[in-house]
């Protein structure tokens, strides 16, 4: 073969040999440089990712906290008024009994207008308090009060409303029948429902 040919081709070998180099260690520093920029790509999505999430996260966890914070000052209300409401109730049917016994409208003493207007107060106070704090208690709970206090201010009213020696004796044995009759179921009910919401019924 001629030596000029020969040399041509080894020239030929040698420069695409070195072009084969080059293009390899091109392709070596792109693939390292670009795998780097992938993987910084991909971590600081993944920090975005969770600084994103601990912040949605942090959010509920307010939310929560803030209703469960109205939840609980409400319930202690609620527990703070379900006594006050009882006891108020018992005062109230304790002075319309009390009230009852009294069977002469003209005494002398005006003890009968006394604990007339005692049983007025009462009841007007009780009716007022449950209508102030509703919002602390539960509608049956609040229904049943109301029942209660109604069934006792009829009883007051029969009695107060007579005026005569025959009427006030039919007044004083119509709220006793109501009295006695009417109201303990309803009381009892309001027991259960009071000690279920206060968690005696667990006790």
């Amino acid at each position: 073969m001629d030596d000029t040919i020969l040399r041509f081709i080894g020239k030929a070998a040698l420069c695409l040999g070195g072009f084969a180099a080059i293009a390899a260690f091109a392709w070596g520093i792109f693939r390292f440089f670009g795998e780097k920029w992938i993987e910084n790509k991909f971590h600081k999505s993944l920090e975005d990712h969770r600084h994103k999430h601990d912040e949605e996260i942090a959010r509920l966890k307010c939310e929560i906290d803030s209703q469960l914070s109205r939840v609980t000052k409400m319930h202690e209300k609620e527990l703070e008024v379900l006594p006050e409401a009882w006891k108020r109730l018992v005062d109230l049917l304790d002075s319309v009994i009390e009230f009852l016994r009294e069977t002469h409208s003209t005494s002398q003493d005006g003890k009968y207008e006394v604990l007339s207007k005692r049983v007025g107060d009462v009841c007007w106070d009780f009716q007022g308090y449950i209508e102030t704090n509703a919002i602390f208690l539960l509608s049956t709970i609040k229904t049943e009060f109301k029942k209660a206090e109604e069934i006792i201010r009829t009883a007051w009213v029969k009695r107060d409303e007579a005026e005569s020696s025959e009427e006030r004796s039919k007044g004083i044995r119509e709220a006793c029948k109501i009295i006695q009759k009417e109201l303990p179921p309803i009381r009892k009910r309001i027991e259960e429902l009071v000690q279920e919401r206060l968690g005696l019924d667990k006790a």
